[in-house]
């Protein structure tokens, strides 16, 4: 009778889930010495064993088809496996190794389906394990490449009346043989077509098989040029899934199908129709939001820049400055001298407009969309309390432009000026209340003329104020303690430091 091993082995770690791959199974027969099993009615796998049915009697190949049709759709649907039965051949009877190494019996059957791709199935009564036609091709081509080279013809021929010695028979895994199953890259076309891929398949690759997800992983090259990730459900209930293989780089894996250069050129496919000068040096996938996603292109002797695209198509560029937020920002490029030249030009813009800074660094905080202007923080070492500016982008637009206390106002937050500096220069303006500023919050615009209303917290404890300090950030116009205001109906102070008074 034949003996089914199913042979279980893990390939390396996919970053992007976690995958091991199983092998399909691989399968031994003890053959009965001293006579020949081939008969006229016998039928035998691409292994060259002899089919037997559960006694032990070679089956015909019209008796695997009639207990292959009647048995395996009962069997497909113990699996689970999304396939309708088109075709199907019972594969044989044995025995394998089950917990603690007590043997089961197992009945296996190769099934051809409707949705296109067909199975090996092994029917172990409490269970079935179904394994895809390339899965299987993968398992044999592995088992071929690790073979042993056959030995050597002996130098001397055996002596009379001694049966020269065989040649040491290795286990070969079967693959699919039904004339449905002969093409499996129109089987997982089927499925990349469910899983609403813009591939049409050209290579196939088995990558594994995700157990916390029970998905079986495959690897696409497609002639449109992005190579894919395709991902089918045990579960017949639940539809495939698929993601480029930009994303998988992403993620630390590295397609072999659709290698780095041809990554690169499918996105400077997209940068040219964006009609920037750019030779593509170099390209990446940022990230996806809202159904778009994100590239960043580096280009030779020229300043990179990101595309946002949906469906394959460019919406818009964005500068490297301005896509800090976007995937971490800019990476394959130097962004430094388009840093250099920016800020220059800001720092022009703004020394026009009556503004002086003595710049020493600056970082763009966003876009005022419905003016056509930069929102930039700016340090300056003549302005102990930042600089916030509102930059034009085209001639003829108003700058503007206030210090960290009112941007804090407007809900801007400066991160190149820090608090430490700013309650200095509020130390400085409360020198006659003798009061260290150890906290102080922006409660709004100041009521009387230019500047903000702040409450201050003291250093030791004593009184709390609040206070109207000018845009010149000197002495300030009205100073009350807490109690002071909150009895006037004014401001109440809100800070830890001040808490109980008032």
């Amino acid at each position: 009778m034949k003996r089914i091993a199913l042979t279980l082995a893990l390939m390396a770690g996919f970053a992007l889930g976690g995958v091991a791959a199983t092998d399909a199974f691989a399968k031994q027969e003890d053959r009965p010495r001293g006579r020949s099993l081939s008969r006229p009615t016998e039928t035998r796998d691409q292994s060259g064993e002899v089919v037997r049915d559960t006694g032990g009697k070679p089956m015909t190949p019209a008796q695997r088809k009639e207990r292959g049709m009647a048995e395996a759709p009962g069997v497909v649907q113990r699996a689970g496996a999304t396939c309708t039965v088109t075709d199907a051949i019972y594969n044989g009877a044995g025995k394998t190794a089950g917990p603690a190494g007590t043997p089961i019996d197992v009945q296996t059957y190769e099934v051809a389906c409707q949705e296109g791709l067909g199975f090996l199935l092994e029917d172990r009564t409490t269970e079935v394990r179904a394994f895809d036609c390339i899965v299987a091709k993968f398992a044999a081509d592995r088992a071929a490449a690790a073979a042993p080279a056959a030995p050597a013809a002996p130098a001397q021929p055996a002596r009379r009346g001694q049966a020269a010695a065989a040649a040491p028979q290795t286990a070969k895994p079967p693959v699919c043989e039904l004339p449905a199953n002969a093409n499996p890259m129109a089987g997982i076309q089927a499925v990349a077509n469910r899983a609403n891929a813009r591939c049409t398949v050209t290579q196939v690759a088995y990558i594994g098989y995700v157990p916390t997800t029970k998905v079986t992983r495959y690897e696409l090259a497609c002639s449109e040029g992005m190579g894919i990730i395709l991902d089918r459900p045990d579960a017949a209930a639940t539809a495939p899934s698929s993601f480029t293989c930009l994303a998988a780089e992403a993620g630390g894996y590295n397609c072999t199908l659709t290698d780095k250069a041809a990554r690169t050129a499918w996105i400077a496919g997209l940068a040219r129709s964006t009609g920037k000068p750019c030779q593509v040096s170099d390209a990446r996938l940022m990230g996806t939001a809202r159904g778009a996603d994100f590239y960043e292109v580096a280009c030779a002797g020229a300043a990179g820049f990101v595309m946002e695209a949906k469906d394959g198509r460019v919406s818009r560029t964005i500068d490297c400055l301005e896509a800090s937020q976007i995937g971490g920002g800019c990476t394959l490029s130097s962004t430094q001298a388009a840093l250099e030249v920016r800020e220059q030009q800001y720092l022009q813009t703004l020394r026009a407009s009556g503004v002086v800074c003595q710049g020493e660094e600056f970082r763009l905080i966003g876009k005022d969309a419905r003016n056509n202007r930069d929102v930039v923080e700016f340090r300056c070492a003549n302005k102990p309390v930042g600089l916030v500016a509102f930059i034009p982008t085209a001639a003829g637009g108003q700058v503007t432009s206030f210090d960290c206390i009112e941007a804090e106002g407007r809900a801007i937050k400066c991160t190149m000026t820090d608090r430490p500096a700013i309650m200095r220069t509020l130390t400085t303006a409360m020198a006659e209340k003798n009061c260290t500023v150890i906290n102080y919050a922006v409660l709004g615009a100041s009521g009387g003329a230019d500047g903000e209303v702040l409450e201050v917290a003291c250093q030791g404890g004593g009184n709390g104020y609040v206070v109207d300090l000018p845009t010149s950030r000197g002495k300030p116009t009205k100073i009350l303690s807490c109690q002071q205001s909150a009895s006037r109906g004014g401001d109440r102070c809100r800070l830890p430091e001040n808490a109980g008074q008032g």
